[in-house]
């Protein structure tokens, strides 16, 4: 009998144990849940009257709600997902537009919940999805309460282009760029790319493309939110029966390593987009 109840005792023990460490990485891990999203808030793309907000609301037992307000995607969305990692007290998602996907875009509300938040700092970074014509990062530092409830427009902390705009200077334009129909072309086959730069305090982007030949150029670039956006636009109508090589080399001053998304257009075609500088 003695031994029998010995032998309960260490089962018990193991148990409490085991309880124990599961609790203990539970704890630690902090997750997403209860994702959703209204539909579309207007018929039109988002504007500075309403642009992105985000509100966070401490719940009990480690929980935390945020809520998106004013956030750009498809107008046909029926699916929205989080790219979430956390390491220590830093936590970075990304909101995934799963489509279908439409050729409009327009505000939506986004809510969704966090669990396993202890009572300390934390650093939350929110991207906006890529399916936006404006895409914003937040990068908001909160100590966690199950009393927290705190509303942000627009960006705070983090040097971003939002808060330390680049200065556009000019484009330089080679290649096949100012090529006459007259002169001979070098058809060598390359690869369509864009690279970055960096210099003391300025930036260069680089984009090379392979486009139909006797096409003149015109570039630009503005910044939309926390997007650097750049453009090339066809100025004549008057190709030739040929593929060539053409540079377009960005120049921006005031560059102290701020973060970015990016899209580069051909006319009204996207070709390249991504991020510069950012978790």
């Amino acid at each position: 009998m003695k031994a029998r109840l010995i032998l309960i005792t260490i089962i018990l023990i193991a148990f409490f144990f085991g309880c124990e460490k599961e609790e203990s990485t539970k704890k630690g891990n902090i997750d997403t849940f209860s994702i959703s999203f209204s539909d579309c808030i207007t018929d039109t793309k988002s504007t500075d009257s309403n642009a992105p907000s985000i509100r966070i609301i401490g719940q009990a037992n480690g929980k935390l709600t945020v809520k998106l307000m004013n956030t750009e995607f498809c107008c046909g969305t029926d699916s929205v997902s989080l790219n979430k990692t956390s390491t220590d007290n830093k936590i970075n998602i990304e909101i995934i537009d799963n489509g279908p996907f439409t050729r409009c875009y327009c505000p939506h509300d986004l809510e969704f919940s966090l669990t396993s938040l202890e009572s300390k700092q934390y650093e939350l970074t929110l991207v906006e999805s890529e399916h936006a014509y404006s895409r914003d990062t937040f990068l908001i530092r909160f100590d966690y309460s199950e009393h927290l409830d705190t509303t942000m427009t627009g960006l705070i902390h983090g040097i971003l282009i939002s808060n330390f705009p680049l200065h556009y200077v000019k484009t330089d334009l080679g290649g096949c760029n100012n090529t006459f129909k007259s002169a001979q072309i070098d058809n060598k086959e390359e690869t369509d790319t864009l690279i970055f730069n960096e210099q003391a305090d300025s930036l260069k982007i680089l984009v090379r493309l392979n486009l139909t030949c006797c096409i003149d150029f015109g570039s630009e670039s503005e910044i939309v939110g926390d997007t650097l956006m750049m453009r090339i636009s066809a100025l004549n109508d008057e190709p030739c029966d040929c593929i060539c090589y053409y540079t377009f080399d960005y120049n921006y001053g005031d560059y102290t390593s701020q973060g970015f998304h990016y899209k580069f257009y051909i006319d009204n075609y996207m070709r390249f987009e991504g991020k510069y500088n950012l978790p």
